[in-house]
């Protein structure tokens, strides 16, 4: 089953949020719907990859309709490289 665990709330690699599916492209879907929920009329400045820890990680850099600009950390281990 494919999921958000959303235990965490995306303020750190230490606090990512978990994103658990099958494939890349369900996991960018579940990231951008998880963004649009939390953050309506969020735009996205910058997405950066990296590794750590022997996790995958996505870093999104937002600005919210407020006008905020937020890090939200999302481990996306579960899905990353398979298609």
């Amino acid at each position: 089953m494919e999921a958000i665990h959303t235990i965490c709330d995306g303020s750190s690699f230490e606090h990512a949020i978990v994103i658990d599916t099958k494939t890349e492209f369900t996991g960018v879907e579940a990231i951008k719907g998880w963004l649009g929920e939390n953050y309506p009329g969020y735009k996205l400045e910058l997405q950066i990859h990296t590794s750590r820890n022997k996790g995958e990680y996505d870093v999104m850099l937002i600005e919210t309709s407020e006008g905020i600009r937020k890090k939200i950390y999302f481990d996306i281990s579960g899905f990353y490289g398979r298609h």
